[in-house]
């Protein structure tokens, strides 16, 4: 591996001094089953990583875009093309290193030096705001749904009191609780609890909505 113990000792101290959390900071962190990346900068609450460092001894080009392609397949694995992503290079300077952040311009790839290491409290209100923003799209596409869904079945409800009105078929009480206990079912995926005709369901909550709903 093209990496330099050295340098990632002389980072993370780097990032202890300006005012990261030593427990926020990963080394060889755990992206997957396959997959580690050198250091990863975790949000200790969500367990979310705010940033990601990948390692080279030498700038070279070879290893720079394996480096890049590295980074852009975890954020691909971790679902989340936002977060932010940089690159160290062994250096002859005071720090012994340089940090170049992973952006595009005019739709490019390209590795821009950062003077400065951006603050670990404005990393992580940057990834609260994107997770909080996400959550508020996925709540109203989800509403959208359930809306279209509630539509849709209440049409189906009318035009079978429709037929029945005009004799063109016969509801029964029975078949009337067969059409609830269907739209039941149909709905529970979209709600916490529903109680019909005496039978309740409940929906499981999985974990992604255990951390926003708060």
């Amino acid at each position: 591996m093209e990496r330099d113990l050295d340098i990632l000792k002389r980072v993370t101290d780097f990032l202890i001094q300006h005012g990261y959390p030593e427990e926020s900071i990963m080394l060889e962190w755990k992206v997957s089953s396959k997959y580690r990346v050198d250091m990863a900068v975790i949000d200790n609450i969500s367990k979310r990583p705010v940033a990601l460092f990948e390692f080279k001894r030498q700038r070279r080009k070879e290893s720079e875009n394996i480096a890049i392609e590295q980074l852009k397949k975890y954020a691909e694995i971790l679902g989340d093309d936002t977060i932010p992503l940089y690159l160290v290079f062994g250096a002859d300077n005071t720090e012994g290193f340089e940090i170049y952040f992973l952006t595009e311009d005019n739709g490019k790839e390209v590795l821009k030096l950062i003077p400065t290491i951006p603050q670990f409290r404005n990393l992580k209100n940057s990834f609260l705001s994107k997770a909080v923003s996400k959550n508020e799209k996925d709540k109203k596409k989800f509403f959208n749904w359930f809306r279209f869904i509630c539509w849709f079945l209440a049409s189906i409800i009318f035009l079978l009191l429709y037929f029945d009105f005009k004799g063109c078929i016969s509801i029964t009480t029975e078949r009337l609780g067969i059409i609830a206990i269907i739209i039941g079912l149909v709905i529970v995926p979209f709600a916490r609890k529903l109680k019909i005709l005496g039978l309740e369901f409940e929906r499981l909550i999985d974990d992604k909505e255990k951390k926003y709903e708060h």
